[in-house]
């Protein structure tokens, strides 16, 4: 006899990242708000998307930069205050204070298992961005080449962690009444965040998705 699960959504991912050099850019979601009706589990798949998709812009730029030897600060200052603001401060900072205290509740360790990973995951992805600063600072071709790899890579990895590890964790032990709670506390978030933010972070995508 099979069980029911009732109000519960399994959310099965393909893997996000197979190739850097693919550009997926051109119609990737820009999902700043978290709408009425929308899976919030969706809305953190659709913020994984926009941020490859700016991940892939600034692979582009820093072969770009190794070719011609020549650091455009403007690119470089934009995509580091995207990685810091959206992806870090706003899309981490939901995972971290809403979904994880969740999952905690829901029975997930924090001390070990994915929430663990992720945790460090998302300290060495600072650390990357750390050295991507102090090279850019330096006008440091060769070594701002690097840390932007190191920091894209880094990121690819924790979103690959996160689209097939946490999303279906969550989609697996989050009840409807869960994932209601989930989705108001993405939209107390959004409303902390506030919508100007959001929209210069639409913007900065924008800009560098387009080059």
């Amino acid at each position: 006899m099979r069980r029911k699960n009732r109000g519960r959504r399994v959310v099965r991912r393909r893997s996000m990242l197979p190739n850097p050099d693919v550009d997926r850019s051109r119609g990737a979601a820009t999902p700043f708000a978290v709408t009425a009706g929308v899976h919030p589990l969706d809305t953190l798949h659709r913020e994984h998307e926009l941020i490859a998709a700016v991940l892939d812009a600034i692979d582009e730029e820093a072969r770009r930069m190794q070719r011609a030897y020549e650091v455009r600060l403007g690119f470089w200052l934009q995509a580091l205050d995207f990685l810091e603001h959206f992806a870090d401060e706003d899309h981490h900072g939901k995972e971290a204070e809403v979904l994880w205290p969740m999952l905690e509740r829901a029975g997930v360790g924090r001390q070990h298992g994915p929430l663990a990973q992720l945790a460090a995951d998302y300290e060495q992805g600072r650390t990357a961005r750390g050295r991507m600063v102090e090279a850019l600072a330096s006008q440091d071709v060769p070594g701002l080449a690097t840390a932007a790899t190191s920091c894209t890579r880094q990121m690819r990895r924790q979103i690959e962690k996160e689209e097939t590890l946490l999303l279906p964790l969550a989609g697996e032990l989050l009840d409807t009444a869960a994932l209601g709670a989930l989705r108001d506390g993405f939209a107390q978030s959004a409303a902390v965040i506030g919508d100007d933010q959001h929209a210069r972070m639409r913007r900065l995508a924008t800009t560098l998705r387009a080059g």
